[in-house]
């Protein structure tokens, strides 16, 4: 028997837009996927369940890039885990790549890229970087952040780049979708495993969507969202322990 703390019931997410004081992204030539959307993100709103949003919003003032642009990078790279480590030696919430990109960017110290924050900033200045590079066209900007700015230039930006862009793309509409979606947030205290309480809730609740991210080795974050329809039903269904 697991028992579960629920800290916010039902958060509606308020449709009010962070504005960044950024210069707006620009589709000038190919755009990918992003074509026709970039005046959109300058005033979408991000999500209130979202993962360090603070930070993502700091970062995006900081840097003047739209804030949901910065979680869907976030969502994408790390799906937001603070300490998640790739293969070729990425580190945190949006990657930052050991050693290469990080020294590029100032870092002498590989454990300052596990605070979220530190790490959300980091990336948001290197896009920043890319922007300008890029002419402030997010589909090279992107394709660069994943593929590297010595392999995409504005003439030449190569399939797996491209696909990256559509990927953060597609991450996008989801966080917009989310936005506008009623949201619970859930404290677990517990040791089992982040992937099977997803999947646990998922055959449960299959018109819910979760998103479960691991705060501590015995805390999880589970983020639950839908139509307000569904959310009422998964509220009032809701039981507070499960067995396993």
């Amino acid at each position: 028997m697991i028992s579960l703390r629920t800290y916010c019931l039902l958060a509606i997410t308020i449709s009010l837009s962070f504005q960044t004081n950024a210069s707006v992204l620009d589709c000038d030539g190919d755009c990918g996927k992003w074509e026709g959307v970039t005046s959109e993100l300058e005033f979408s709103p991000l999500p209130l369940g979202i993962p360090y949003r603070s930070c993502f919003e700091s970062a995006a003032a900081n840097y003047g890039l739209p804030a949901n642009l910065l979680a869907a990078v976030g969502s994408g790279e790390s799906d937001f885990n603070s300490n998640a480590v790739s293969k070729r030696g990425a580190i945190g919430v949006m990657q930052i790549r050991w050693p290469v990109t990080a020294r590029h960017l100032g870092f002498g110290n590989r454990s300052k890229l596990f605070d979220p924050c530190i790490n959300i900033d980091a990336g948001a200045r290197y896009l920043k970087e890319l922007s300008e590079r890029y002419d402030l066209n997010p589909h090279y900007m992107l394709g660069a952040y994943y593929f590297g700015p010595s392999r995409v230039s504005l003439h030449n930006i190569p399939l797996a780049a491209s696909q990256y862009s559509d990927y953060i793309y597609e991450r996008y509409v989801g966080l917009a979708r989310y936005a506008s979606s009623p949201v619970t947030v859930l404290d677990l205290q517990t040791s089992v495993s982040a992937r099977r309480w997803q999947r646990v809730l998922s055959q449960r609740f299959p018109q819910v969507r979760f998103s479960v991210t691991k705060a501590n080795p015995s805390s999880h974050h589970i983020r639950a969202s839908g139509d307000t329809d569904v959310m009422a039903k998964f509220l009032d269904r809701f039981n507070a322990a499960f067995t396993f």
